[in-house]
């Protein structure tokens, strides 16, 4: 399957974003902001009820979630969630706006796993592979684990440029 993909992310070129849209993509892979911005240009359809999701990892260590996080499991998932939804909520009217939510050390949020699992059972029709769920979640896990890895590193980096201290 060669499918053609799109990272229209803020803070990158607009103008490369509209070119490689106008050439035709078949995933469009960015933050909501651009995303938004990209159908307000008209190089991206909202036509065929498109659907867009944001994924957010929530760092349940930082101060302004330790809180919920150490009350209720999968609290700040939730919460992040539910953040999304109502700065995107300009989306709703035309898309269907999906925020993905992942904790760095616990759950996604409930709609997430439904999706996932949605997207899993779709891969397994197509493959004929009863397992593809179980394999995208794996995939995710072990990205929120390349994640935390990078996090925590980048944590020592920035204490202090010089090495000898």
């Amino acid at each position: 399957m060669n499918a053609e993909c799109q990272a229209c992310i803020g803070g990158t070129n607009v103008r490369e974003d509209l070119h490689r849209l106008s050439n035709g993509v078949h995933i469009v892979v960015g933050t909501p902001g651009r995303v938004y911005d990209m159908i307000s240009r008209r190089a991206l359809s909202t036509f065929n009820n498109n659907s867009y999701s944001n994924v957010t990892i929530a760092c349940t260590v930082a101060d302004s979630y330790i809180q919920h996080s150490s009350r209720t499991p999968g609290a700040v998932t939730e919460l992040a969630a539910t953040r999304k939804k109502v700065k995107y909520s300009m989306l709703a009217g035309t898309h269907i706006f999906q925020p993905l939510a992942f904790e760095s050390h616990g759950p996604q949020n409930a709609s997430a796993i439904s999706l996932i699992k949605e997207l899993g059972h779709g891969i397994s029709q197509r493959s004929g592979d009863a397992r593809e769920t179980q394999f995208l979640f794996q995939w995710l896990s072990v990205n929120l684990q390349r994640f935390n890895a990078v996090h925590f590193v980048e944590s020592f980096l920035a204490a202090s440029d010089d090495p000898d201290k």
